[in-house]
């Protein structure tokens, strides 16, 4: 994808929220001072005040817990929330009045927030937040996708010269950084919001992302998805004049007829088609080794002749009767142990009496023998654990190589675990080179070499 035209405006409208009042709200959230369901209704009161930009200057707002509840959803705690924020000076709210102090709450340890602040650059501007971004975060979201949103707006969406600029440079490790969230979930986010279509990715050389990060662009077009239930609603009511909002690229309202009586019931509503409540994937792992080394230290024993002589010597020095000169010499006494044998391997007579190989009971013998072992490579074949070729054939043998060289209690058990679950990378080029010997001597005979194809 190109990298997106400037528009005067995103589709819906939008807002100006200053880089300092986003940063104080997430500051707020992190330090508990407010919870998320609280961070939900800021934004949903920045959407509320948003509507009634273009009041004239005989109208008078109306804010009611309730229109803030058909934002929201959830239960009836929405006047909590709001008393949450206020305490945190985060919000100004009356019937009439909403505002959002910018400055920073006094009395409170701020050496979070001007960390927060000093990575992120020109944090004295606006931020021109699309009201339907505002309604979507309004709607309820994890912490990771709130975290990732907020730096995509401080990285890809500017506002010069009366135009929107959507497009930037945002990398998942500096939004790790600045809000404090895990790397996997903020890529897990990143992808949810490609999903979504809010957030298209930008193609860049592969120098440029190492450095730079990934190109993305705020999609300022982007509709959002319909509800499944929508709770009943209030229209926000208007009485007498007021000053006009100084936004002025949103719909103007019209003000209703009449004003209902009866408000909209506190049920729970169920969350709508575009939340991401999904929890992330799992962190990725790497797969270990099979091997099992049990390290138990040596039980003491006897103490031996060079541990007796020292200790002779010891004694002798404390009680000041060692000799300073001897001459004599200590000729310890060779014996010679005798060499340990491989173990005679297994007659051929007892294949006889076992059972026919099979992949539910692998026995020692089986990996032994080749025909056994070739039974239980067709077998593989026809349950699909391994293809029928000369490769695969050759890797099939090695593991067994493999498990023949590392001399476990229970050898079938782990063939057949490093076979099911297809983890060929353990076989070293030793294995199959054992491997390569055993598929010769069989096919072609005892030193004998295989046969060398005719050249096209």
């Amino acid at each position: 994808m190109v990298s997106p035209a400037p528009a005067r405006k995103p589709e819906g409208g939008f807002r100006f929220i200053s880089v300092v009042q986003l940063c104080i709200a997430w500051w707020a959230y992190k330090t508990r001072l407010i919870r998320l369901i609280d961070l939900r209704v800021w934004f949903a009161a920045h959407e509320v005040v948003a509507r009634r930009c273009q009041l004239t200057a005989g109208q008078q707002p109306m804010y009611t817990c309730e229109e803030l509840h058909t934002l929201v959803g959830g239960g009836g705690g929405i006047p909590a929330s709001l008393q949450r924020l206020t305490r945190a000076a985060l919000l100004s709210w009356s019937a009439q009045h909403i505002s959002f102090p910018t400055e920073l709450p006094p009395g409170r340890d701020l050496s979070a927030l001007h960390a927060m602040l000093a990575q992120i650059r020109n944090h004295d501007r606006l931020v021109p937040v699309p009201r339907r971004l505002l309604r979507f975060l309004a709607g309820g979201c994890r912490r990771s996708v709130f975290a990732t949103l907020l730096g995509l707006l401080f990285r890809c969406l500017y506002y010069r010269q009366g135009q929107c600029h959507p497009a930037g440079f945002c990398k998942a490790s500096w939004i790790v950084e600045v809000f404090g969230v895990s790397l996997r979930t903020v890529k897990a986010a990143r992808h949810e919001l490609e999903r979504l279509a809010l957030v298209q990715r930008i193609e860049v050389p592969h120098w440029v992302m190492n450095r730079y990060g990934l190109k993305l662009a705020i999609n300022l077009q982007w509709a959002l998805p319909p509800p499944l239930v929508l709770a009943p609603s209030a229209p926000p009511a208007v009485t007498s004049p007021a000053p006009v909002c100084a936004q002025r690229d949103a719909p103007a309202y019209a003000p209703p007829a009449a004003v209902p009586t009866q408000s909209a019931p506190h049920g729970l509503t169920p969350p709508t088609e575009f939340s991401t409540l999904r929890s992330a994937p799992p962190e990725s792992y790497k797969e270990l080794s099979l091997r099992e080394e049990h390290q138990k230290p040596a039980g003491g024993g006897p103490a031996g002749v060079l541990r007796a002589l020292f200790a002779h010597a010891r004694e002798a020095v404390r009680e000041g009767t060692a000799l300073l000169d001897d001459s004599e010499s200590v000729v310890l006494r060779t014996v010679s142990a005798p060499r340990q044998q491989n173990p005679p391997p297994a007659l051929e007579n007892d294949l006889v009496s076992l059972p026919i190989p099979t992949l539910r009971n692998i026995v020692p013998q089986d990996l032994h023998n080749p025909g056994r072992l070739f039974a239980l490579y067709e077998q593989a074949v026809q349950a699909g654990l391994i293809r029928a070729s000369e490769a695969e054939r050759l890797t099939f043998v090695a593991l067994a190589c493999h498990v023949l060289r590392y001399r476990p209690q229970n050898a079938g058990g782990l063939f057949h675990g490093l076979l099911t679950r297809k983890l060929s990378h353990v076989v070293t080029q030793e294995d199959e080179d054992a491997a390569r010997q055993r598929l010769t001597r069989y096919l072609y005979g005892e030193g004998a070499a295989p046969p060398r194809r005719a050249a096209a």
